[in-house]
């Protein structure tokens, strides 16, 4: 599927873009929309083409929506003004006049605004994070398809670095939100590298190391026990077993051959008659002493382990809080 947009309607431009030589190459002028932004009384503009630079007092859309408030210096650069809507907007209408535009968070190209005072989180539909109540303060807005923030040197990002703000004084250290989706509604701590480096080496895998050594030891244990329980016995004492004596009944059946509704009788067998006997089990033989001492070690060093693995244990139901940042949040 092509990104590209539909090539913009001659007729909603001036008769300047119309002509031939408007072909945007070489630096002509461009056959391209761009209607221009409202402008009100307290703000001055600063437009060439597609690039608005706006200042005056804090505005996130039209002139309605300017509260009229004291200490709100704001100064806004805007390129490509709606184009992500879906269709250009032509500059002039079916009427012959000029459409004017306002500005827009939401689908402008790009928007890079500094303000002095204002609500960019609320104004940009933004999830608030960790990160609340900023409304009426200076905030910095930067906006597009795409950013890159590139140092040569590195990138560092800071917050708290001062105890007053443009508000007064600011108490506490404010988090690092890295927000995907605009969703902070899974916002989880990250991960201390170093510290969860320490806990792996010097607390988890040790701890694995020696849950293994004794599941081993265990087994081999468990080999020796299945083999001296293989060969012991109990002493069970002499018993007699009475079988009761048992009379065979007479069996009547039809000779092989013989025609549907006649019978024919065959010899009838009487079975022996069993009369009551009396069986000896013999006693076991007891278990030797060889066989007693392997059950009784092995009892005892299963005990030992058992106490080991308690002593080492590592509950990881409850992870200890130092491997986790306390202001740096991702979802």
């Amino acid at each position: 599927m092509s990104n590209k947009k539909p090539i913009q309607d001659r007729k909603g431009l001036p008769s300047e873009k119309q002509e031939p030589s408007a072909t945007g190459v070489a630096g002509r002028r461009n056959q391209e929309s761009n209607p221009p932004t409202i402008k009100a009384e307290s703000e001055k503009h600063d437009t060439h083409g597609g690039t608005r630079v706006r200042t005056g007092p804090y505005r996130p859309k039209g002139i309605a929506t300017m509260k009229g408030d004291t200490g709100q210096a704001t100064w806004a650069l805007t390129t490509g003004p709606l184009a992500c809507l879906p269709e250009p907007v032509p500059e002039i209408n079916d009427k012959g006049e000029t459409n004017l535009i306002d500005p827009d968070f939401k689908n402008d190209a790009t928007t890079i605004m500094a303000t002095q005072k204002g609500n960019i989180q609320k104004d940009c539909n933004l999830a608030q994070g960790t990160n609340r109540n900023r409304d009426g303060r200076a905030q910095v807005l930067i906006k597009s398809d795409f950013n890159a923030i590139v140092g040569r040197r590195g990138i560092n990002l800071y917050t708290s670095t001062d105890s007053r703000d443009s508000k007064g004084p600011d108490v506490g250290v404010s988090d690092i939100n890295l927000i995907a989706g605009n969703d902070d509604a899974k916002l989880q701590p990250l991960v201390l590298g170093g510290p969860l480096r320490t806990f792996l080496s010097d607390k988890l895998l040790p701890a694995i190391n020696t849950i293994i050594s004794y599941i081993n030891i265990i087994s081999s244990e468990q080999v020796k026990m299945n083999t001296a329980l293989s060969a012991h016995t109990h002493p069970v004492p002499a018993m007699t077993v009475n079988i009761p004596p048992t009379t065979a009944t007479s069996v009547v059946a039809t000779a092989p051959g013989t025609a549907i509704g006649k019978t024919a009788p065959i010899s009838v067998k009487t079975l022996p008659v069993i009369t009551g006997t009396s069986a000896i089990v013999q006693s076991g033989a007891k278990a030797s002493s060889k066989e007693q001492l392997v059950t009784k070690a092995h009892a005892a060093y299963l005990s030992k382990v058992m106490v080991l693995m308690k002593k080492n244990h590592v509950d990881l139901n409850n992870t200890p809080e130092y491997l986790f940042s306390r202001n740096v949040k991702a979802t």
